[in-house]
């Protein structure tokens, strides 16, 4: 089992609880691997889905409050999958939580 867990700048005002788990063992892949939580209320979060299925895939998420603010993003290795939470939390800690819900609303309704 290896867990990749990310760093960032202190500046960037993030808190990071637990890692991305990459494991031959189905028992290690848990839904809850990662969540960072970004200044402005902002949530990326990473897991594997569905919890413990060796046929699964980590799902990393961005969400403000119950709302999606990035539709869900499915990656078959966990280093593309942490490379999604960097990429996420780069471009989301800029924006307004406001704004983020905002902009995934007006998104969704132009499909």
């Amino acid at each position: 089992m290896r867990r990749i867990q990310p760093e960032f700048p202190d500046d960037w005002g993030c808190e990071v609880i637990g890692a991305v788990v990459e494991s031959d063992n189905p028992a290690d892949l848990g839904e809850d691997m990662l969540c960072v939580q970004l200044a402005n209320g902002i949530l990326v979060s990473a897991g594997w889905s569905s919890e413990m299925d060796p046929a699964g895939h980590y799902l990393v998420c961005a969400t403000s409050g119950l709302e999606d603010v990035v539709a869900p993003i499915e990656s078959h290795s966990a280093e593309d999958a942490m490379a999604e939470v960097v990429r996420l939390v780069s471009v989301l800690r800029l924006e307004t939580a406001a704004s983020a819900s905002l902009r995934n609303r007006t998104r969704a309704g132009a499909q």
